[in-house]
């Protein structure tokens, strides 16, 4: 496995507001009553975690890009995402999608989309260019490397993946990085999000709206 050959570079939020999830959601669905809301950031930022708590405060189904690309190409599941689940969905059309490698892979079971409630799609990447034309709302969730890569190895070590073993759970963390923040990087979603979330703290108390300022 090679090692990381790139790293995203360190927002400096010039002031974070301090805002409960429920407020955030009512805005979003000010915005539109049955959103499609991406939730994006680097591995291990929270983004499960704050998407769980968003789908149950809007009655909003889930959908992990992990899911989509399980046994297919970690980066470029976009065009299936978007043709299996989001646009059928965006037409009214209930969705019961199994992607093309469960159906190799012998997976059993759906992705599902209630075309009356809010969509939630969230995963690395799930901001990007292709995806925010579709959606109604995006968030970035940013959190300190350190403690991002902190609960990856826990979480796999925990869980029994990926080896189980710190050494194996590091060793595919930098592979998978290695992968997926060239793209992070080429799309730079950060800049272009309604909302950028603190995920250092699992309350996600504070929401950043406006401005930025990467490092270089």
């Amino acid at each position: 496995m090679n090692p990381i050959l790139t790293t995203l570079p360190s927002l400096e939020i010039k002031s974070w507001s301090e805002e409960t999830l429920s407020v955030l959601a009512a805005k979003i669905l000010n915005r539109m009553p049955r959103p499609l809301i991406l939730i994006d950031g680097a591995a291990g930022s929270g983004k499960t975690t704050l998407a769980k708590k968003l789908a149950e405060l809007l009655y909003a189904d889930l959908v992990h890009t992990d899911d989509v690309s399980w046994c297919a190409d970690p980066v470029h599941w976009d065009d299936e995402m978007l043709a299996g689940i989001v646009n059928p969905w965006l037409y009214g059309k209930k969705v019961s999608y199994k992607p093309a490698s469960w159906i190799k892979e012998n997976r059993p079971g759906y992705i599902n989309a209630d075309p009356d409630r809010a969509l939630i799609i969230e995963g690395m990447g799930a901001c990007r260019k292709s995806m925010r034309a579709a959606g109604a709302y995006s968030i970035w969730v940013d959190t300190e490397p350190g403690i991002a890569r902190n609960r990856v190895v826990q979480r796999d070590v925990a869980n029994g993946e990926n080896g189980g073993t710190v050494e194996s759970v590091t060793k595919f963390a930098d592979w998978w990085d290695s992968l997926m923040l060239p793209l992070l990087l080429e799309e730079e979603a950060w800049k272009h999000v309604d909302v950028i979330v603190d995920g250092s703290r699992s309350d996600y108390p504070a929401i950043f709206q406006k401005e930025l300022y990467p490092h270089s």
